[in-house]
């Protein structure tokens, strides 16, 4: 998994007392500079707010999740609606094998015990089938010094989401659009391969009645297939009968798209170059660079335009930056007359990829 390859000097931690509690997770990680996170981390937060039954945003994110209380929460909760799906179903994924029973509560922030509870959470994470590339250390929650410890965290929670499809957990948005994207494509895979073994089937049979044996083969046209020829018809279909997908969902995902391509007009004509930089439409949310053959699905998630990259996702605004000339110059000029911290933004990769 790839994401916003970044990392940078941040304000320090700043613990909550009566006279700070108004301090933000945005104003501890300047969450305003990194426009890339803000789109995964509402995600997430409204995810867990339904699971957690806590009021999760962006703003307070890290400060409820460091001392890894809810991480534990948030295992256990999964872990019994993997349980509870399994035995309705009896489908044949295999359950985590180890459950957090007991966490400590309350702990002192920065302590060992926040470590632990957040180590429980790693632990469980492994057994839940996330790779060990996708997991965080528990210093980068704990801690959280930079946004590259953020980006460790999300990537965990987004993948454990989308594991959790597979036991019957509700994703979260991001997620859901990343399966409607790998259902779309399959689609495309399923009706190309139709497409080809017809033409073989026509190419094959054109092959089989030459002039000469024209006669005959009308008149054997005449009998009805025996067993074997059946058989081996029905062997021949039998790899492209598998269901496609539901022509309901795939007509709401359409309608759904309509504004879309006006909305990626808009941040696309915001280049200033005699020769303006475009984005060549190639069909509903798809689109490429002009001279490649790279198509880039885009979507909208809530109020972000979201383009996926190479499987992971990035906004559109910030995918544009890097190939638009003019964007890319604007970048250079204010990035020699800012610190060193806003220069280092020119080069970020894409949020957040699946496995």
């Amino acid at each position: 998994m790839t994401y916003c390859d970044i990392e940078r000097p941040v304000t320090p931690k700043r613990r909550r007392s009566p006279d700070n509690n108004s301090e933000t997770c945005e104003n501890q990680l300047n969450l305003s500079e990194e426009p890339v996170l803000i789109p995964l981390l509402e995600d997430l937060a409204i995810w867990l707010s339904g699971f957690l039954s806590a009021e999760i945003s962006p703003d307070n994110f890290i400060e409820l999740f460091e001392d890894g209380v809810l991480f534990c929460k948030l295992a256990s909760i999964l872990h019994q609606k993997a349980i509870e799906y399994k035995e309705r179903t009896k489908h044949s994924h295999p359950l985590p094998s180890y459950a957090i029973r007991k966490w400590y509560e309350n702990p002192k922030v920065g302590s060992f015990f926040c470590r632990d509870n957040v180590c429980k959470f790693i632990n469980w994470c492994k057994q839940f089938g996330v790779p060990e590339i996708c997991l965080f250390e528990s210093n980068d929650i704990v801690e959280h010094r930079t946004v590259r410890a953020l980006r460790n965290v999300l990537i965990c929670l987004l993948d454990v989401g989308k594991i959790g499809v597979k036991h019957g957990i509700e994703p979260s948005e991001l997620v859901r659009m990343d399966l409607e994207i790998e259902q779309e494509i399959q689609a495309e895979l399923l009706r190309a391969k139709k497409a080809s073994e017809q033409h073989h089937r026509q190419a094959r049979g054109s092959s089989r009645i030459p002039g000469s044996s024209l006669n005959s083969s009308l008149a054997s046209s005449s009998e009805p297939p025996s067993s074997e020829e059946e058989a081996e018809e029905s062997e021949e279909e039998a790899p492209v009968s598998s269901p496609e997908p539901n022509e309901e969902e795939l007509e709401r995902i359409r309608i759904k798209l309509l504004s879309l391509h006006e909305q990626v007009r808009a941040i696309v004509s915001r280049c200033s170059c005699k020769t303006p930089f475009q984005l060549d439409r190639v069909g509903d949310g798809k689109y490429k660079l002009p001279h490649t053959s790279q198509i880039f699905f885009v979507r909208i998630l809530r109020n972000h335009v979201m383009v996926r990259v190479g499987g992971g996702w990035d906004t559109l605004d910030h995918f544009i930056a890097k190939h638009d000339p003019c964007r890319m110059k604007f970048k250079q000029l204010t990035g020699n007359t800012s610190s060193s911290s806003a220069s280092s933004s020119a080069s970020r990769a894409p949020a957040w990829s699946g496995p």
